[in-house]
C-alpha cells in the first residue's frame, strides 16, 4: 500500500509558524479597560480615605468635649463620675492647649510647694486646694480679692482636687492635636488651637464651640463632600447651673437655741476657678435669717439671684465639687465684712456639694452640733 500524501503546508509547519499579533483596535479596548479599572481604583480609594479622616474628626471631635466637661453618662456600675476640664478648672477651655499642654502652663514651683504663689502669666496644677472664705470678696465678681481678711479653711476634708492637668495627648506634629485633615489654623492661633476654630461664648448663655474646617480648610462647604465643616459644642446647661433659688436645709442638733441674740445665720457655696496668676475662689451667699432654731428644729435658706441680698453677681456654678459651709453675721447683709464661718465648739459646719451636667440641683442639709 502506497503512503497517503498529505497537501499543503505540514502539519508540524503549521503548528510552529508565526501567529497572527493584537488589532490596533484591540490595544485600544485594552488599555481603556485598564483604565477604567485603575480610575475606578482611585476613585474608591480616594472616597475611602476621605470617610476616615472624617470619621477620624468625628471622634477627636467627641473626645475633646469628653475632655471639657467629662463623661455624662455611668461610668462603674451606674455611678457618674465627676471629670473634666471644667471639674478641674472651674471654667472653659479658652483655648485647646489647656487639655494637652500641662507642662507649658502650669507653675511647677507652686505645685510642688517651693513657692507660695503661682507665677504671672502661669495656671495652677491639679493637687488638693484649701478653700478661701472672703468676708469682703470683689463686689464685681465675688472672687476672694487679697484684702488681708481672708481665712483659708485647712481641715483636710474642706480640701477640693482643683487645678490643671493633662487630659488628652498630642499628634507628632509638633505637639500638636490635628482634625482628620492634619489642617492648621487659618486664624494665626495654630499654637492654641491646633488649626481648630475655637468660638468662645460671649455671654455664659452661650455655646462654647469648635470646629474643623474640612477637607478645604475653609469655612462653610458643601453637604455632599468633605469641604463641610464639622464641630461640637458645649451648650450652658452642660457645663454649668444657674443655683438661683437653690435652698439649703440647716437642722439645729446642738442643743442650744440657734442663731443667738443679735445674729443672723445663712450657707455661703465657694466655687474656685483657674486663671493665669493663679486660683481664686468665688463666694454665693444665701439669704441670712435671724429665724430662732430651737434644738432640732430646721430652717431654709434660699440663695437670691444676684448671688446674695443686693448683689449683682452671677449665679452659674461649674459642674464638679464645690464647698458649702454655715456662715453668721451681726446683720442681714451678706458679703460685706461682718459674716464670718459659723463655728459650734470650735467646729466649723461645711459640706462638699456635687455638681453634675444636667441634673438637677443637689438638696443639702448641714447639722449645727
Amino acid at each position: 500500500m502506497r503512503p497517503r500524501r498529505h497537501h499543503g503546508t505540514p502539519l508540524a509547519a503549521r503548528a510552529t509558524g508565526p501567529r497572527p499579533g493584537y488589532t490596533l483596535l484591540e490595544m485600544v479596548l485594552v488599555v481603556s479597560l485598564i483604565s477604567a479599572t485603575a480610575a475606578a481604583g482611585l476613585l474608591v480609594l480616594g472616597d475611602s480615605d476621605a470617610r476616615l479622616r472624617e470619621q477620624r474628626t468625628r471622634q477627636r471631635l467627641d473626645q475633646i468635649i469628653s475632655a471639657v466637661i467629662g463623661e455624662t453618662g455611668a461610668r462603674w456600675a451606674g455611678e457618674v463620675r465627676l471629670s473634666g476640664f471644667v471639674v478641674d478648672n472651674g471654667r472653659l477651655p479658652v483655648a485647646l492647649r489647656e487639655l494637652i499642654e500641662r507642662e507649658a502652663l502650669v507653675d511647677e514651683a507652686e505645685c510642688s510647694g517651693t513657692q507660695p504663689q503661682v507665677a504671672a502669666g502661669r495656671l495652677a496644677c491639679h493637687r488638693p486646694r484649701a478653700a478661701v472664705f472672703d468676708p469682703s470678696p470683689d463686689a464685681g465678681s465675688g472672687l476672694d480679692n487679697g484684702s488681708g481678711d481672708e481665712l483659708t479653711l485647712t481641715r483636710a476634708e474642706e480640701s477640693l482636687p482643683k487645678g490643671l492637668r493633662r487630659l488628652l495627648s498630642a499628634d507628632l506634629d509638633a505637639g500638636r492635636l490635628r482634625d482628620g485633615w492634619g489642617n492648621v489654623s487659618i486664624d494665626g492661633d495654630d499654637a492654641l488651637n491646633h488649626g481648630w476654630r475655637l468660638n468662645l461664648p460671649a455671654t455664659e448663655s452661650q455655646p462654647w464651640r469648635l470646629t474643623s474646617l474640612g477637607a478645604d480648610n475653609a469655612a462653610g462647604g458643601a453637604a455632599s463632600d468633605a469641604t463641610l465643616d464639622l464641630d461640637r459644642s458645649v451648650q450652658a446647661d452642660d457645663w454649668s447651673t444657674d443655683m438661683a433659688g437653690w435652698s439649703v436645709r440647716l437642722t439645729n442638733a446642738s442643743g442650744v437655741t440657734r442663731p443667738g441674740p443679735g445674729e443672723f445665720i445663712g450657707v455661703s457655696l465657694l466655687v474656685w476657678e483657674n486663671r493665669e496668676g493663679g486660683g481664686r475662689w468665688k463666694r454665693l451667699t444665701t439669704q441670712l435669717d435671724d429665724t430662732p432654731l430651737a434644738a432640732g428644729a430646721s430652717h431654709s435658706y434660699a440663695l437670691p439671684a444676684g448671688g446674695h441680698s443686693g448683689g449683682s453677681l452671677s449665679t452659674r456654678v461649674p459642674v464638679g465639687e464645690h464647698l458649702a459651709l454655715a456662715v453668721v453675721s451681726p446683720d442681714a447683709s451678706a458679703q460685706d465684712g461682718n459674716d464670718q464661718p459659723l463655728e459650734i465648739n470650735g467646729h466649723r459646719i461645711s459640706a462638699v456639694v456635687r455638681l453634675f451636667s444636667g441634673a438637677a440641683r443637689p438638696h443639702l442639709e448641714l447639722v449645727l452640733r
